[in-house]
């Protein structure tokens, strides 16, 4: 009995041992397994990587002639305007050309008009008649310029920018007032008068 059973207990111990070394084998396989190779690129330290061509910015043409300049407009100065003499200042040279008969001031101080319904000739021969005159005149009021009828010889003309003077006439002590008429022709006064008959 003793034999039997120390047979069978090393039969048991056989046969775990074989299962053991199994188990082993089976163990070691498993890890030896070759692990799973992941495929991965290359690099070559070496290669130069290609540039990628880039579109070139052409650089602005820079002009070589040089800037037209554009003459700067020449400022026009405008023709000055003739001072017009007064009418105030006009009526002591008239009074004194009337004194000494100074014919050539009167005539050249004609209004333009005179000359129209008269004619040149007759009234220098008028001027040239007129004897020296003693009297005082004196500028009381001097309205306009202004649109004025002149009447004379049954002859109307109008002019547009006459001036109307009142004066004050001193003759032999006798003082009475008066109207005159004149214009401006370049800055200058110019008189009216009857010079005798119309053209």
């Amino acid at each position: 009995m003793d034999r039997r059973r120390i047979g069978d207990a090393v039969l048991v111990i056989g046969v775990l041992v074989t299962v053991l070394g199994v188990v082993l084998t089976l163990t070691d396989d498993g890890d030896d397994a070759p692990a799973e190779v992941v495929a991965t690129p290359s690099h070559d330290a070496t290669a130069t990587p290609t540039a990628t061509p880039r579109a070139e910015t052409p650089e602005p043409i820079e002009s070589t002639s040089a800037p037209t300049a554009t003459p700067s407009p020449t400022p026009t100065t405008p023709a000055p305007t003739p001072t017009a003499e007064p009418i105030e200042a006009f009526y002591p040279a008239f009074n004194a050309a009337l004194a000494e008969h100074d014919v050539e001031f009167l005539y050249a101080r004609l209004a333009p008009p005179v000359f129209d319904r008269y004619g040149a000739d007759q009234c220098r021969t008028y001027l040239d008649s007129l004897p020296p005159q003693d009297s005082q005149l004196e500028v009381i009021d001097v309205a306009g310029p202004a649109a004025w009828d002149w009447a004379s010889d049954d002859v109307v003309t109008t002019v547009p920018d006459a001036y109307t003077v009142t004066l004050e006439r001193t003759v032999d002590g006798q003082t009475s007032q008066i109207e005159s008429h004149v214009v401006h022709v370049d800055g200058e006064v110019r008189w009216f008068t009857d010079c005798g008959d119309t053209l």
